[in-house]
């Protein structure tokens, strides 16, 4: 009713125009209007809908699992941590101390900031800076630990004073070079090397 006042009380007075050809409108014209020339447009127009909402549903359901990946692969990363190398630290720094070795007091400072940043891993993210720092303590309680017959070079290249990262990321990629490598071989020392770029890469 709304589309015949429309077209015949303001279309065709005001602008001398209608879809029936100046035709009677009858229910025979109405059939024929809206089965042949209007809805072929709304089915189209229906399955263009229906496709775009179907693929942006589709899309943030990708993006969910995704997330949800992302999230359990860096859990799975962080349980990698040795569990046994905190005792293992605290064995030789327990050595350390009886034999009143100069090295304790250091070596005791690096583990207690090692467990102050793991107690602070609950987190997602962390400093870059505060992850490498974490690194570089493990690396030197390792050390520690095989009685400085441990050859590693880990070096830092960029800048990443402000950088922020997964939390406790990098951890299991090194514990897991201790834990497969040879780490008492000179001529082939565990190498560390961390470049931060465009394209940030630990090698």
């Amino acid at each position: 009713m709304l589309r015949y006042f429309l077209e015949y009380h303001l279309f065709l007075p005001v602008f001398r125009f209608d879809n029936y050809n100046g035709h009677p409108y009858t229910f025979r014209h109405f059939i024929t209007n809206v089965f042949f020339y209007y809805f072929p447009s709304y089915f189209v127009y229906g399955l263009i809908y229906f496709f775009v909402s179907g693929w942006y549903k589709t899309k943030q359901h990708q993006q969910e699992l995704e997330k949800e990946n992302t999230a359990a692969e860096l859990n799975f990363l962080r349980s990698q941590v040795n569990p046994h190398f905190l005792f293992n630290s605290i064995n030789d720094i327990y050595s350390l101390t009886y034999q009143q070795s100069v090295q304790a007091p250091a070596a005791l400072l690096k583990l207690l900031k090692s467990c102050v940043t793991c107690c602070e891993g609950k987190a997602d993210t962390m400093p870059l800076q505060n992850e490498v720092t974490y690194l570089e303590n493990v690396i030197e309680l390792q050390r520690i630990s095989a009685k400085g017959q441990a050859f590693i070079n880990f070096t830092v290249e960029g800048y990443i004073e402000t950088q922020i990262i997964a939390t406790m990321l990098l951890v299991a990629f090194v514990e897991n070079a201790f834990k497969h490598g040879v780490i008492t071989n000179p001529e082939h020392p565990i190498v560390i090397h961390y470049l931060r770029s465009h394209l940030t890469s630990l090698q």
